[in-house]
């Protein structure tokens, strides 16, 4: 049997159709003669094929016609007896001859197991955007056919897929009969495998099947996501944790106000409510910038000034816990060189508000003067990350990895000194006072100097789709840092005792003058009823 093209006029879906509508007499033809399509009309069957897919003819598609084209179009390469591999601008045909277990089309490898014939992959350009699309998903793949002799696996691996990080795929394989595509059969190779595809050529109710030959026929493809992974009530965790950190931090600052006179006797006292009170105003402002960047309505005018105000102020917050950290070194291990308090302002200003205003400047100006997509995302409202020690979002990790770093080497430090303190230091203590003491020390250091944020490192290099570890991790991560705030607020501030016992005081000293203030405000009521009684 010969098959003929001519060049027509084709620009519009009834010519598409009509076109279409040639195939399928041919291949009705075929099956009620009982005939194959030879080696000499292979290739004019598939120009013709090929022409209906040019660039030309996009908008005279539409889903029915795309279902009808590949349905055909695939029967008829089932009955055709291809001798040759072919190659045309919008389909390529490649046919796996003998033992040979792969092939590949416009650089998408097909590779099949368990059969002992040939393999004939055939690929389609364009053809995705014109079929059935899946509800929130796009197209990320050319319609690969796949034809074999027998039951196996194939696996597809599609080049450059141009997937979105945290943007689950979907291998599907189309239904002939149901004109859509279906997720049952094939399984996605994952966020480190983004373009591997591993389906199932065995299931009768998904594939074509030849009357003349034992070939089982499917067509393959990829999509990606819309949207990406919703992690379960993570908005909620994390609008309640920062709304209950804003909270926190400034009933800390109001107490450190209502107490500072009473327990900043000495210079170490003095050092250390001064890092508690930066910390917590660092943190205090860098929490009200992230609440309005974490709802979905984002201040997209204001997302550029509200980045530079959460860089800023969580690098401060990390410099200012490294100057408590080392001030507390400073007094355990120097314990007879004395730190004016004139020289400790000097110093912690600088490195609390200084050096991150440096790095901040410099990362602004070395991502394109501060410029979306580049120093940030305007989708996140935050710095952007783009791989490894890639993107503005290491000029954040780097700097508080490093002060981290140090601060768990102080605190091991710190906590070895309480445990072998010296003659001076130690002569008035006993055992119960040195558990105490480095007991107080770790529940003080752990969540100040942001152990918790090492959570934030595992988010860089885990993927939302990497399940159930993505959701662990951003659970911990999210958790921690936005109940920071409440963890300051209790060990930084409460934990010491002068400030409950004066806290106490002021709360009973009020108390007290309220009661008499209302006691003697009934007496002279009191008093006022009986004078008019008299009178």
């Amino acid at each position: 049997m010969k098959l003929s093209t001519e060049k027509t006029n084709i620009n519009s879906n009834a010519n598409i159709d009509q076109s279409v509508q040639i195939f399928a007499i041919i291949r009705e033809t075929s099956e009620t003669k009982n005939q194959t399509l030879g080696p000499d009309a292979v290739p004019d069957f598939l120009t013709s094929a090929n022409n209906l897919l040019n660039d030309t003819l996009n908008g005279s598609w539409d889903n029915v016609t795309a279902a009808f084209y590949l349905f055909e179009v695939n029967r008829l390469l089932l009955r055709s007896n291809v001798s040759e591999d072919l190659t045309r601008k919008n389909i390529e045909l490649k046919k796996c001859k003998g033992n040979c277990k792969s092939t590949e089309v416009f650089g998408v490898k097909v590779k099949e197991s368990g059969s002992k014939g040939p393999l004939l992959a055939t690929g389609f350009k364009k053809l995705a955007e014109y079929l059935p699309q899946i509800k929130d998903e796009e197209s990320r793949g050319i319609v690969i056919e796949v034809q074999a002799e027998g039951h196996e696996d194939v696996t597809l691996t599609f080049p450059e897929v141009n997937r979105t990080a945290n943007h689950e795929m979907s291998c599907v394989v189309w239904l002939p009969e149901k004109k859509m595509w279906s997720k049952e059969v094939c399984t996605w190779g994952g966020a480190d495998n983004p373009g591997v595809c591993v389906c199932k050529l065995n299931n009768n109710n998904l594939t074509s099947r030849s009357q003349t030959k034992g070939y089982l026929g499917a067509s393959f493809t990829v999509f990606m996501s819309k949207n990406p992974v919703i992690i379960p009530y993570m908005n909620y965790l994390t609008w309640i944790g920062v709304s209950v950190s804003i909270l926190s931090l400034i009933i800390c600052v109001l107490i450190e106000g209502i107490v500072w006179s009473s327990v900043v006797k000495s210079d170490i006292a003095h050092f250390r409510h001064t890092a508690v009170v930066n910390i917590s105003l660092s943190l205090l402002l860098a929490d009200i910038s992230f609440l309005a960047t974490a709802f979905e309505s984002k201040p997209t005018n204001w997302c550029w000034w509200l980045v530079v105000v959460k860089h800023y102020c969580f690098l401060a917050m990390f410099f200012w816990m490294l100057c408590l950290s080392l001030v507390l070194l400073h007094s355990l291990v120097f314990v007879f060189q004395h730190l004016s308090k004139k020289f400790f302002l000097i110093m912690s200003l600088t490195v609390g508000y200084v050096c991150p205003l440096i790095i901040v400047v410099l990362t602004y100006i070395a991502y394109g003067n501060g410029k979306a997509d580049s120093y940030y995302l305007p989708e996140t409202c935050w710095l952007k990350y783009e791989g490894t020690f890639q993107g503005s979002f290491f000029a954040f990790v780097m700097p508080v990895g490093i002060i981290i770093c140090i601060n768990i080497l102080s605190m091991m430090v710190v906590i070895v000194r309480l445990l072998k303190p010296s003659v001076s230091e130690s002569r008035s203590q006993d055992d119960k006072d040195i558990i105490r003491s480095i007991l107080k020390a770790v529940i003080l250091l752990t969540p100040i100097f942001g152990v918790t944020w090492i959570f934030g490192f595992f988010i860089l290099t885990i993927d939302y789709t990497q399940r159930p570890m993505s959701d662990i991790v951003n659970y911990l991560f999210t958790g921690c840092n936005a109940f920071q705030g409440f963890f300051i607020l209790v060990t930084a501030c409460l934990s010491e005792k002068k400030v409950r016992e004066t806290l106490c005081g002021k709360i009973s000293w009020t108390a007290k003058v309220y009661k008499t203030s209302t006691s003697n405000a009934s007496a002279s009521r009191t008093s006022n009823e009986s004078s008019l009684k008299k009178k």
